[in-house]
């Protein structure tokens, strides 16, 4: 694995699958080629970054999160989980903080139905 990273997420350049840790002790691996597509939200204070892949949508929420974005783009996300306030505090400036993740099946499309 690559040294850059905190708490909240690792990068490696030759990562194959994004590991989601949904909560302690429940994650997910999620194949890159099953990635559609990523939008990232900004807001005031929060940003979300929506990940959607064939079988599920995975929604980051927090601060700083296009620096996670571009690793996604680059497919060098290995690893993405939430950390909490406390740890969220001691991060520096301009680092990505997760607050909280999302993971839901994704809605099956027409084809997938068979219809």
């Amino acid at each position: 694995m690559s040294n850059k990273s905190t708490d909240c997420y690792h990068l490696d350049p030759q990562a194959k699958s994004l590991r989601v840790q949904v909560v302690p002790g429940h994650s997910l691996l999620l194949p890159f080629e099953e990635l559609v597509f990523a939008e990232l939200l900004g807001g005031d204070s929060e940003e979300t970054l929506m990940m959607h892949f064939d079988t599920h949508e995975v929604v980051l929420k927090g601060i700083s999160l296009r620096r996670i974005e571009a690793a996604l783009q680059r497919r060098e996300l290995s690893s993405v989980t939430a950390i909490s306030q406390e740890s969220g505090d001691r991060v520096r400036d301009g680092q990505p903080v997760i607050a909280a993740i999302e993971v839901v099946a994704a809605p099956k499309s027409e084809t997938q139905r068979g219809a």
